[in-house]
Protein backbone atom coordinates (compact mmCIF):
# COMPACT_ATOMS: atom_id res chain seq x y z
CA UNK A 1 0.00 0.00 0.00
CA UNK A 2 1.32 3.65 -0.78
CA UNK A 3 -0.30 6.53 0.58
CA UNK A 4 1.07 10.03 -0.62
CA UNK A 5 0.08 13.57 -0.51
CA UNK A 6 0.31 16.60 -1.94
CA UNK A 7 -0.16 20.13 -0.37
CA UNK A 8 0.19 23.18 -2.48
CA UNK A 9 -1.53 25.24 -0.23
CA UNK A 10 -4.75 25.91 1.74
CA UNK A 11 -7.12 25.15 -1.10
CA UNK A 12 -5.11 22.90 -3.34
CA UNK A 13 -3.94 19.66 -2.65
CA UNK A 14 -3.67 16.10 -4.56
CA UNK A 15 -3.84 12.61 -2.45
CA UNK A 16 -2.67 9.55 -4.16
CA UNK A 17 -3.73 5.67 -3.07
CA UNK A 18 -2.03 2.74 -4.38
CA UNK A 19 -3.21 -1.09 -2.88
CA UNK A 20 -1.69 -3.95 -4.72
CA UNK A 21 -2.84 -7.42 -3.71
CA UNK A 22 -1.84 -11.33 -4.40
CA UNK A 23 -3.39 -14.43 -3.28
CA UNK A 24 -2.39 -18.07 -3.93
CA UNK A 25 -4.90 -21.06 -3.15
CA UNK A 26 -4.10 -24.84 -3.48
CA UNK A 27 -7.14 -27.69 -3.31
CA UNK A 28 -7.51 -30.88 -3.53
CA UNK A 29 -10.55 -31.12 -5.47
CA UNK A 30 -11.01 -34.96 -6.30
CA UNK A 31 -7.65 -36.42 -7.10
CA UNK A 32 -4.59 -37.12 -4.36
CA UNK A 33 -2.28 -36.63 -7.29
CA UNK A 34 -0.60 -33.17 -6.38
CA UNK A 35 -0.40 -32.41 -10.21
CA UNK A 36 -4.03 -32.37 -10.42
CA UNK A 37 -4.91 -30.30 -7.44
CA UNK A 38 -6.76 -26.86 -8.36
CA UNK A 39 -4.59 -23.64 -7.94
CA UNK A 40 -5.77 -19.85 -8.74
CA UNK A 41 -3.76 -17.23 -8.12
CA UNK A 42 -5.42 -13.82 -7.70
CA UNK A 43 -3.54 -10.34 -8.54
CA UNK A 44 -5.72 -7.18 -7.49
CA UNK A 45 -4.38 -3.12 -8.23
CA UNK A 46 -6.14 -0.53 -6.98
CA UNK A 47 -5.06 3.36 -8.25
CA UNK A 48 -6.84 6.91 -7.33
CA UNK A 49 -6.29 10.09 -7.66
CA UNK A 50 -8.13 12.75 -5.67
CA UNK A 51 -7.87 16.90 -6.57
CA UNK A 52 -9.51 18.72 -3.43
CA UNK A 53 -10.01 22.40 -4.59
CA UNK A 54 -11.32 25.35 -2.27
CA UNK A 55 -12.80 27.95 -4.96
CA UNK A 56 -14.41 30.20 -2.32
CA UNK A 57 -14.90 30.13 1.79
CA UNK A 58 -18.47 28.68 0.10
CA UNK A 59 -17.59 26.53 -2.72
CA UNK A 60 -15.75 23.28 -3.07
CA UNK A 61 -14.86 20.48 -5.64
CA UNK A 62 -13.77 17.38 -5.63
CA UNK A 63 -12.23 15.33 -8.21
CA UNK A 64 -11.40 11.70 -8.58
CA UNK A 65 -9.87 9.34 -10.75
CA UNK A 66 -9.19 5.77 -10.27
CA UNK A 67 -8.62 2.46 -11.55
CA UNK A 68 -9.63 -1.04 -10.38
CA UNK A 69 -7.68 -4.40 -11.65
CA UNK A 70 -8.57 -8.06 -10.48
CA UNK A 71 -7.44 -10.79 -12.01
CA UNK A 72 -7.98 -14.71 -10.92
CA UNK A 73 -7.09 -17.76 -13.13
CA UNK A 74 -7.85 -21.40 -12.05
CA UNK A 75 -6.01 -24.48 -13.18
CA UNK A 76 -3.86 -27.56 -12.46
CA UNK A 77 -1.34 -27.80 -10.63
CA UNK A 78 0.83 -28.93 -13.15
CA UNK A 79 -0.17 -27.81 -17.24
CA UNK A 80 3.14 -29.08 -19.28
CA UNK A 81 1.71 -32.43 -20.64
CA UNK A 82 1.08 -31.98 -24.37
CA UNK A 83 -1.12 -35.03 -24.68
CA UNK A 84 -1.18 -35.17 -28.60
CA UNK A 85 2.81 -35.98 -28.21
CA UNK A 86 2.53 -38.51 -25.45
CA UNK A 87 0.16 -40.26 -27.94
CA UNK A 88 -3.55 -39.34 -27.20
CA UNK A 89 -4.36 -37.29 -30.41
CA UNK A 90 -7.16 -35.01 -28.64
CA UNK A 91 -6.58 -32.75 -31.41
CA UNK A 92 -5.77 -29.96 -29.18
CA UNK A 93 -2.75 -28.24 -30.23
CA UNK A 94 -2.88 -24.56 -28.69
CA UNK A 95 0.05 -24.50 -25.97
CA UNK A 96 -2.11 -22.61 -23.54
CA UNK A 97 -4.59 -25.06 -23.01
CA UNK A 98 -1.65 -27.63 -22.64
CA UNK A 99 -2.27 -29.94 -19.81
CA UNK A 100 -4.03 -33.57 -18.97
CA UNK A 101 -7.93 -33.59 -20.23
CA UNK A 102 -10.59 -34.73 -17.95
CA UNK A 103 -10.02 -38.07 -17.72
CA UNK A 104 -12.33 -40.97 -15.79
CA UNK A 105 -11.16 -44.51 -15.36
CA UNK A 106 -14.12 -46.05 -13.52
CA UNK A 107 -12.56 -47.08 -9.89
CA UNK A 108 -9.70 -44.62 -9.84
CA UNK A 109 -8.68 -41.07 -9.24
CA UNK A 110 -9.59 -38.78 -12.32
CA UNK A 111 -7.04 -36.62 -13.82
CA UNK A 112 -7.16 -32.71 -15.79
CA UNK A 113 -10.32 -31.96 -13.09
CA UNK A 114 -9.52 -27.93 -13.31
CA UNK A 115 -9.74 -26.57 -17.42
CA UNK A 116 -8.22 -22.88 -17.97
CA UNK A 117 -10.55 -20.62 -15.94
CA UNK A 118 -10.44 -17.32 -15.22
CA UNK A 119 -11.11 -13.53 -15.90
CA UNK A 120 -9.58 -10.05 -15.90
CA UNK A 121 -12.01 -7.08 -14.55
CA UNK A 122 -10.53 -3.78 -15.08
CA UNK A 123 -12.80 -0.70 -14.57
CA UNK A 124 -11.91 2.84 -14.59
CA UNK A 125 -13.66 5.49 -12.55
CA UNK A 126 -13.99 9.25 -12.82
CA UNK A 127 -16.19 11.47 -10.24
CA UNK A 128 -16.69 14.79 -9.90
CA UNK A 129 -18.54 16.48 -5.98
CA UNK A 130 -19.13 19.89 -5.27
CA UNK A 131 -20.54 21.50 -2.41
CA UNK A 132 -21.82 24.84 -2.27
CA UNK A 133 -23.12 26.51 1.06
CA UNK A 134 -25.76 29.24 1.39
CA UNK A 135 -27.15 30.43 3.94
CA UNK A 136 -28.99 27.39 6.18
CA UNK A 137 -28.71 25.42 2.88
CA UNK A 138 -25.57 22.91 2.06
CA UNK A 139 -26.06 21.69 -1.64
CA UNK A 140 -23.97 18.55 -2.89
CA UNK A 141 -24.17 18.02 -6.49
CA UNK A 142 -22.45 15.66 -8.63
CA UNK A 143 -22.01 12.45 -10.92
CA UNK A 144 -19.56 9.84 -11.73
CA UNK A 145 -18.84 7.77 -14.96
CA UNK A 146 -17.45 3.81 -15.30
CA UNK A 147 -16.01 1.71 -18.09
CA UNK A 148 -15.21 -1.79 -17.23
CA UNK A 149 -13.92 -4.08 -19.19
CA UNK A 150 -14.50 -8.17 -18.01
CA UNK A 151 -11.99 -10.26 -20.13
CA UNK A 152 -13.54 -13.75 -19.34
CA UNK A 153 -11.57 -17.01 -20.53
CA UNK A 154 -13.77 -20.11 -19.27
CA UNK A 155 -12.12 -22.52 -21.53
CA UNK A 156 -14.27 -25.36 -19.92
CA UNK A 157 -13.94 -28.89 -22.05
CA UNK A 158 -11.16 -27.38 -24.66
CA UNK A 159 -8.58 -30.09 -23.57
CA UNK A 160 -11.36 -32.76 -23.52
CA UNK A 161 -13.66 -35.22 -21.15
CA UNK A 162 -12.95 -38.51 -21.29
CA UNK A 163 -14.42 -41.64 -19.07
CA UNK A 164 -13.17 -44.99 -19.84
CA UNK A 165 -16.02 -47.20 -18.07
CA UNK A 166 -14.91 -51.07 -19.05
CA UNK A 167 -17.47 -51.50 -21.38
CA UNK A 168 -15.30 -51.87 -24.57
CA UNK A 169 -12.73 -54.53 -23.97
CA UNK A 170 -12.91 -58.04 -24.44
CA UNK A 171 -14.05 -58.78 -21.04
CA UNK A 172 -16.81 -56.09 -20.65
CA UNK A 173 -19.16 -58.53 -20.17
CA UNK A 174 -17.07 -60.13 -16.86
CA UNK A 175 -19.11 -59.01 -13.68
CA UNK A 176 -17.19 -61.49 -11.31
CA UNK A 177 -13.38 -62.58 -11.36
CA UNK A 178 -12.33 -64.69 -14.03
CA UNK A 179 -9.21 -67.28 -15.66
CA UNK A 180 -7.59 -66.04 -18.65
CA UNK A 181 -4.75 -67.46 -20.26
CA UNK A 182 -2.64 -71.17 -19.79
CA UNK A 183 -1.54 -69.61 -16.27
CA UNK A 184 -4.90 -69.29 -15.39
CA UNK A 185 -4.04 -65.79 -13.66
CA UNK A 186 -7.31 -64.33 -12.16
CA UNK A 187 -7.97 -60.80 -13.71
CA UNK A 188 -10.84 -58.79 -11.55
CA UNK A 189 -13.81 -56.79 -13.27
CA UNK A 190 -12.57 -53.93 -11.51
CA UNK A 191 -9.79 -53.43 -13.90
CA UNK A 192 -11.59 -53.82 -17.19
CA UNK A 193 -11.88 -49.16 -17.52
CA UNK A 194 -8.34 -49.34 -17.19
CA UNK A 195 -8.14 -52.15 -19.84
CA UNK A 196 -10.30 -49.82 -22.21
CA UNK A 197 -7.50 -47.10 -20.99
CA UNK A 198 -4.89 -48.77 -22.27
CA UNK A 199 -6.13 -49.62 -25.63
CA UNK A 200 -7.21 -46.28 -25.81
CA UNK A 201 -11.04 -47.27 -26.66
CA UNK A 202 -14.37 -45.30 -25.90
CA UNK A 203 -17.81 -46.34 -25.70
CA UNK A 204 -20.27 -43.97 -27.96
CA UNK A 205 -20.64 -40.37 -25.88
CA UNK A 206 -18.39 -40.87 -23.41
CA UNK A 207 -15.71 -38.63 -25.09
CA UNK A 208 -16.36 -34.66 -25.71
CA UNK A 209 -14.30 -31.87 -26.87
CA UNK A 210 -15.51 -28.21 -27.30
CA UNK A 211 -13.93 -26.00 -30.05
CA UNK A 212 -13.71 -22.50 -31.11
CA UNK A 213 -12.61 -19.54 -29.03
CA UNK A 214 -14.21 -19.61 -25.75
CA UNK A 215 -12.55 -16.30 -24.80
CA UNK A 216 -14.69 -12.76 -24.53
CA UNK A 217 -14.38 -9.17 -23.75
CA UNK A 218 -17.48 -7.77 -21.79
CA UNK A 219 -18.12 -4.12 -21.96
CA UNK A 220 -19.95 -1.78 -19.24
CA UNK A 221 -20.54 1.54 -18.76
CA UNK A 222 -22.68 3.44 -15.82
CA UNK A 223 -23.15 7.06 -15.46
CA UNK A 224 -24.34 8.48 -12.42
CA UNK A 225 -25.44 12.07 -10.92
CA UNK A 226 -27.35 13.19 -7.64
CA UNK A 227 -28.50 16.31 -5.98
CA UNK A 228 -28.97 17.03 -2.14
CA UNK A 229 -29.57 20.07 0.53
CA UNK A 230 -28.57 19.88 3.93
CA UNK A 231 -31.24 22.49 5.00
CA UNK A 232 -31.10 23.92 8.65
CA UNK A 233 -34.56 24.75 9.34
CA UNK A 234 -34.22 25.59 12.55
CA UNK A 235 -32.26 25.49 15.35
CA UNK A 236 -33.47 22.15 15.96
CA UNK A 237 -34.44 20.71 12.92
CA UNK A 238 -32.02 20.13 9.68
CA UNK A 239 -33.84 18.90 6.71
CA UNK A 240 -32.07 16.51 4.30
CA UNK A 241 -33.20 15.62 0.95
CA UNK A 242 -32.22 14.73 -3.03
CA UNK A 243 -32.58 12.93 -5.44
CA UNK A 244 -30.19 9.99 -7.46
CA UNK A 245 -30.18 9.36 -11.06
CA UNK A 246 -28.43 6.20 -12.58
CA UNK A 247 -28.06 4.76 -15.68
CA UNK A 248 -26.82 1.20 -16.02
CA UNK A 249 -25.61 0.30 -19.57
CA UNK A 250 -26.02 -2.66 -21.15
CA UNK A 251 -23.16 -5.44 -21.76
CA UNK A 252 -21.38 -5.24 -25.08
CA UNK A 253 -19.11 -6.91 -27.16
CA UNK A 254 -17.20 -5.01 -30.30
CA UNK A 255 -17.48 -8.78 -32.01
CA UNK A 256 -21.18 -9.57 -31.38
CA UNK A 257 -21.05 -12.59 -29.90
CA UNK A 258 -23.48 -11.94 -27.17
CA UNK A 259 -26.38 -14.27 -27.19
CA UNK A 260 -29.59 -14.15 -24.99
CA UNK A 261 -32.61 -16.88 -25.04
CA UNK A 262 -35.62 -15.46 -26.43
CA UNK A 263 -38.19 -17.86 -27.27
CA UNK A 264 -40.76 -14.96 -29.57
CA UNK A 265 -37.78 -14.39 -31.32
CA UNK A 266 -36.96 -17.95 -32.35
CA UNK A 267 -34.35 -18.89 -29.10
CA UNK A 268 -30.91 -18.06 -29.41
CA UNK A 269 -30.63 -14.35 -30.58
CA UNK A 270 -27.05 -12.14 -30.98
CA UNK A 271 -26.91 -9.07 -30.31
CA UNK A 272 -25.55 -7.46 -33.52
CA UNK A 273 -27.70 -9.47 -35.54
CA UNK A 274 -31.38 -9.87 -33.94
CA UNK A 275 -31.33 -7.50 -31.48
CA UNK A 276 -29.85 -4.60 -30.56
CA UNK A 277 -28.67 -4.48 -27.24
CA UNK A 278 -28.40 -7.20 -24.76
CA UNK A 279 -31.36 -5.61 -22.49
CA UNK A 280 -33.61 -2.29 -22.63
CA UNK A 281 -31.94 1.03 -21.80
CA UNK A 282 -33.72 2.58 -18.78
CA UNK A 283 -32.83 6.05 -18.54
CA UNK A 284 -35.69 7.04 -15.61
CA UNK A 285 -34.17 5.33 -13.01
CA UNK A 286 -34.54 7.85 -10.07
CA UNK A 287 -34.10 7.33 -6.61
CA UNK A 288 -35.50 10.15 -4.00
CA UNK A 289 -34.79 10.47 -0.96
CA UNK A 290 -35.87 12.35 2.49
CA UNK A 291 -34.34 12.45 6.34
CA UNK A 292 -34.94 14.50 9.11
CA UNK A 293 -32.81 14.92 12.49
Amino acid sequence: MVKLDQIFNEKNNIPIRYFGGTGSQTQAVGSVIPYYYQVAPSRMHNFSVVYNGVVSPRFITQTFAGVNYFKQVFNDATTGFNIPALGFNTGVTNPSLFGAPGITINGFYEVGLTPPLGRIDTTGQLDETMTYTAGAHSFRFGGEYRRSLLDVFYERNARGSFVFDGSQGPLAATNTNCTWGAGNSPIAASLNPLADFLAGRLAVNRGTITYGDLQRNYYLNSVTGFFQDSWKARPNLTLNYGVNWIYQGPLSDPTNRISSFIPCLGGITYVGHDIDTLWHRDWKSFAPRFGFA
